[in-house]
């Protein structure tokens, strides 16, 4: 569970401060994320197979869909996180470096060490968080460019990595590819695995078994990050009530979105919308680009991957 949020919504994705008490089950987004840790005792972090510590020093990067769950030991003070999700149609307008924004090794490592030049980003983009009533989309945008630049040249490698392996592209099966599609295009509706098997024309283990192959997760948990991701969006950007985006989204009540929504994001569907601030676009994306550039300097410079 949460006791504190705060989340800046806009083209770029998401920043947010949260404050948890407990742990966050499996989950997995399309954006690419980065997780700091601003306050509390370090926490660990299961990114697929491994385990990795999150501390002052250290960030955890996440590449698109890479299923991961955060850990807080029993009875630890609650842990203060800064979130930032990224975007991956917005990234891919920084420069060719991002082009695979979405291969699954894009970031070659699921932690490291906060390189010197993104620490006062990271302080920057806090402060602005916690204490700008009316935040800046301009300034928002510059530290989104900066930082995600810094942490990509420190851990990434775009010129070996091939964009046909990202979780649907050209190298994904393509019975999995025709699965996913239908799946996105559905987003609500009841998942029966047999069916989608029938579409891939497979047996049930064997699509079972490929699918979760190639994407790392299992066919209901792909359809409920759909719908979380889904859930963000329209409680962040529309008016309907929780009520309405509930049943659209397939639940059969308000009370069970709201366990679904807590289970994943530690905090109420209505704590949500109470916290978040959706931030208008005041320049476009190259601009914001070359102001950063100009703002921050060499180290942050976008086209230092390319």
């Amino acid at each position: 569970m949460s006791n504190g949020l705060r989340v800046l919504h806009g083209e770029f994705g998401r920043a947010m401060l949260i404050t948890l008490e407990s742990s966050i089950t499996l989950q997995a987004y399309r954006t690419c994320q980065f997780l700091f840790r601003v306050d509390g005792p370090d926490m660990e972090v299961s990114v697929r197979d491994g385990r990795h510590r999150l501390s002052d020093d250290n960030v955890i990067m996440l590449n698109a869909w890479a299923a991961h769950s955060l850990e807080i030991e029993e009875d630890a003070p609650p842990v203060t996180l800064l979130v930032l999700h990224i975007e991956p149609t917005w990234l891919r307008q920084l420069g060719r470096q991002f082009a695979a924004c979405m291969h699954p090794k894009f970031f070659s490592t699921p932690s490291g060490v906060i390189p010197a030049s993104a620490r006062m980003l990271v302080d920057e983009l806090v402060d602005m968080i916690a204490y700008e009533p009316t935040p800046s989309s301009t300034q928002l945008e510059q530290l989104a460019v900066a930082l995600t630049t810094a942490l990509a040249a420190e851990y990434s490698e775009p010129k070996r990595l091939s964009n046909f392996e990202t979780l649907g592209g050209v190298g994904c099966d393509a019975r999995i590819r025709k699965v996913l599609s239908v799946m996105r295009e559905s987003v609500g509706e009841p998942i029966v695995v047999e069916e989608l098997a029938k579409l891939a024309r497979m047996s049930r283990p064997h699509f079972f078994h490929l699918f979760k192959q190639e994407t790392q997760l299992t066919p209901m948990a792909y359809a409920n990050m759909m719908r979380l991701d889904t859930a963000i969006k329209e409680i962040s950007e529309t008016s309907d009530s929780l009520l309405e985006i509930s049943l659209r989204l397939g639940f059969e009540s308000q009370g069970n979105f709201t366990r679904f929504f807590r289970m994943h994001l530690g905090v109420s569907p209505s704590q949500y919308r109470r916290s978040v601030t959706v931030i208008a676009p005041e320049q476009p994306i190259r601009e914001a680009v070359a102001s950063s550039n100009r703002r921050f300097g060499e180290y942050s410079r976008v086209g230092a991957l390319a």
